[in-house]
C-alpha cells in the first residue's frame, strides 16, 4: 500500500462539515466531504433555488485513482487534506476554485446537480 493510499485509508468513514454559512445556524447551506471505500465525495448545498423552489445540491464524486490525485494536490496546500479543502470553499465561489484546480490537473470527477 502506497503512502497516499494509507493516508486516504486513515480518512475512511470520515464525513466532515467543511463549510457552513456563519449567518445560517441551521447548516442548510453547507459543504461536506467524506471518504467511503477509498473514494472522495464532496456535497455542496449550493444556495440557489431549483425549478421547484427547493435547494440545488451539487455532488462531486471521485473514483479511487482520482481521489488519490486530489489528496496529492491537497497535500501541497496543507498536511491535512480536509483542512486544505475547507480553505478553498466560501459563500461566493462554493466549490468552484476546488473544481478548477481539479480541472487544471486533469483530475476527473462526476459532477451531479440535483434539485
Amino acid at each position: 500500500m502506497s503512502d497516499i493510499e494509507k493516508l486516504i485509508a486513515s480518512y475512511e468513514g470520515t464525513d466532515k462539515l467543511l463549510y457552513t454559512d456563519p449567518g445560517n445556524p441551521y447548516e442548510s447551506i453547507y459543504i461536506r466531504a467524506k471518504v467511503s471505500d477509498g473514494m472522495l465525495v464532496v456535497a455542496d448545498s449550493e444556495c440557489e433555488h431549483g425549478p421547484d423552489g427547493g435547494w440545488t445540491f451539487r455532488t462531486l464524486s471521485f473514483d479511487k485513482p482520482a481521489s488519490e490525485k486530489v489528496f496529492i494536490m491537497l497535500l501541497e496546500i496543507n498536511p491535512d487534506p480536509f483542512r486544505a479543502m475547507a480553505g478553498l470553499f466560501n459563500y461566493n465561489d462554493r466549490t468552484q476554485v476546488f473544481r478548477e484546480m481539479c480541472d487544471k490537473r486533469g483530475i476527473e470527477y462526476k459532477d451531479t446537480l440535483s434539485f
